[in-house]
């Protein structure tokens, strides 16, 4: 069961942004600024390995998640991502949230039958 529209599955009570075939819940600003600005916490990473750069479609994913300008281009979706953290604007839109909000309760009431 799952709710599927504007690009985005809602399923198992998580929103996916939908890039081809694959799936990827948004990531927190927190998961982003780690994995695009690894020296803001260098002594995090003295010790244990790196985080593993994620696929292109992770990143395009999460351009649709903050509702920024699509690219399959996986170093266009990082600058992107990077500008918008900088900036101060990397933030769910209001229509996201609200989709997000719709499907959550269509697939609500899907599960129960109703």
């Amino acid at each position: 069961m799952s709710i599927d529209r504007d690009g985005f599955v809602f399923n198992n009570f998580t929103l996916l942004a939908e890039v081809g075939s694959n799936g990827h819940p948004r990531a927190s600003q927190q998961q982003l600024i780690e994995l695009l600005r690894p020296k803001v916490n260098p002594s995090r990473y003295a010790d244990g390995p790196k985080l593993k750069d994620p696929v292109w479609h992770w990143y395009e994913a999460q351009l649709c998640h903050y509702g920024l300008q699509r690219t399959s281009n996986k170093n266009m979706a990082k600058v992107r991502l990077l500008n918008a953290l900088n900036d101060g604007v990397l933030n769910v839109p209001s229509h996201l949230r609200n989709l997000e909000m719709e499907m959550k309760i269509d697939f609500v009431k899907q599960k129960s039958g109703n």
